[in-house]
């Protein structure tokens, strides 16, 4: 009979697991999960909830409900924003940004909506039907609608442009002049030229960076005039010729030219050899002459300069300046690289995965951190052939952990299925980022994949404290957990 308890003993066990996983696990997980609808330590936006975000978890909608009508304020954000990603149709709720409290968070949801693609034309529309929508939104949405060339309201851009708040009339004032009303900006530069110096840099680079956005070619003559003056700061001037640069390509060059200098130190030369790729390929190749081809990463940025411009070979040129290990413009090659074709973008992030452990060991850290964006997005290109690499990578390795990193971000369940081949037995940071990456997907877990899952969520996985918040909750969600969370994480602060 003991025989027979003991042969019995492990699957009774692990069935125990399943129905009623330990306290021990299930109290870390929500502790996790509580401390991340909290503010920081400084009392800025709790970073662990973008982390809870990547999962775009549908089951997370009463979570994420509850969050946005009683959390706290950063935190109401991030809830607002991730229901709209768990949303069908990939769209915010009007409503729930006008239950914010604070303009400045309903304008910080409306401009990261905006950024992320979760409002279309008609929300902005019903957003400025709003009477108590505050200025500051009000001409974000007005900047977005005129750059979709849809028709605005000018009688609220002139209301605008006489703000008190320079941010915001200088926003409207540059609008009104791109629609044919240039008094407003002529005021405008009247009101900025008589601020301190400190404050007008400040007004000028946050208004330059807009008219760069959106465009506002109206603005050019503001801009490149005000550039060569005297009171602005380097990294004003900079913006401004960034600006000229991308509204008139030739002036901007004749700008650039001039605002570099005759003789520019190296640091100087490479700060605005990268205006100069920022603007992208409407600058003219000739333009990247001035740049000295005797020195490595100047030459190489040149070379990638022009293959831009001329739209030859662009792959290659980006691979040459990854290949150079250097931090700022590995990070540019990435950014620019949404915009290549899907076979110039495949080559290049292959590339950037098969040789991110050789190179200088110096920029070891900043080739994992590219080679984990490439993975992410190359598993989006050709699913197969990231697969294949995180098949043939060494068990532990960086280039393991780059590439399960990597796989966080994927939608699709073949992402749980390649780490499923990944052995995660053990209780490594590799380990611990295939177990996390199978729950995701999984519908259901073995029970020993439920211990292990527990084990990361308690802080036992070797991850960041990012990648433990999802843990936590996938944790939760399998054990059937979620709502005890619910309950014990929006318990009100002072209970026991």
């Amino acid at each position: 009979m003991r025989r027979a308890t003991l042969l019995l003993g492990p699957a009774v066990l692990a069935m125990a697991v399943v129905a009623a996983p330990p306290d021990r696990s299930v109290d870390a997980s929500i502790r996790h999960l509580r401390s991340a609808v909290l503010p920081s330590a400084d009392g800025g936006t709790p970073v662990l909830l973008s982390s809870l975000r990547q999962l775009r978890d549908p089951r997370m909608r009463s979570f994420l409900l509850q969050l946005a009508q009683h959390g706290e304020l950063s935190a109401q954000v991030h809830a607002i924003l991730g229901l709209a990603e768990i949303d069908p149709a990939g769209h915010v709720d009007p409503w729930l940004i006008s239950q914010l409290e604070e303009a400045n968070a309903r304008y910080v949801t409306i401009e990261a909506a905006i950024g992320l693609d979760l409002i279309d034309t008609p929300q902005m529309k019903e957003l400025l039907g709003w009477d108590n929508l505050d200025p500051r939104s009000r001409g974000l949405l007005l900047a977005e609608l005129l750059s979709k060339d849809e028709p605005v309201d000018r009688e609220a851009l002139t209301a605008l442009a006489a703000h008190s708040d320079l941010d915001i009339s200088g926003l409207a004032a540059c609008l009104l002049a791109q629609l044919g009303d240039g008094l407003a900006l002529d005021a405008y530069r009247v009101r900025v030229d008589a601020e301190p110096d400190h404050v007008r840099n400040l007004l000028l680079r946050a208004m330059w960076a807009a008219v760069r956005v959106y465009k506002l070619t109206a603005a050019t003559d503001w801009v490149a005039e005000t550039v060569v003056g005297d009171r602005l700061a380097q990294e004003v001037i900079a913006e401004g010729v960034s600006t000229v640069l991308v509204l008139d390509p030739e002036r901007g060059v004749e700008l650039w030219n001039r605002m570099l200098g005759a003789d520019p130190s190296y640091s100087r030369m490479v700060r605005y050899a990268f205006l100069l790729l920022a603007a992208g390929p409407t600058i003219p190749a000739s333009a990247y002459d001035r740049l000295p081809s005797d020195d490595t990463l100047l030459a190489s940025m040149a070379h990638a300069g022009r293959a831009l411009s001329d739209e030859s070979d662009i792959a290659s040129s980006l691979i040459e300046l990854v290949d150079l290990g250097h931090r700022g413009t590995m990070s540019w090659v990435m950014q620019v690289a949404t915009d290549l074709d899907d076979a110039q973008a495949t080559r290049l992030f292959t590339h950037v995965i098969d040789t991110m452990e050789s190179g200088d060991p110096r920029s070891a850290q900043a080739r994992t951190e590219v080679a984990f964006v490439a993975a992410s997005r190359l598993f989006d290109l050709d699913a197969d052939a990231i697969i294949e690499r995180l098949n043939r990578a060494p068990d532990n390795s960086l280039l393991q952990e780059a590439i399960l990193l990597g796989l966080l971000d994927a939608r699709s369940p073949a992402a749980g299925a390649a780490a499923g081949n990944v052995d995660h037995t053990g209780f490594s940071r590799a380990d611990s980022l295939a177990m996390i990456l199978i729950a995701k997907h999984a519908q259901q877990l073995t029970p020993a994949e439920l211990r292990q899952l527990g084990s990361i969520a308690a802080g036992g996985g070797q991850v960041s404290e990012m990648v433990r918040a999802q843990a936590a909750w996938l944790y939760l969600r399998h054990a059937d957990r979620i709502e005890q969370a619910m309950v014990e994480v929006f318990a009100p602060t002072d209970s026991p």
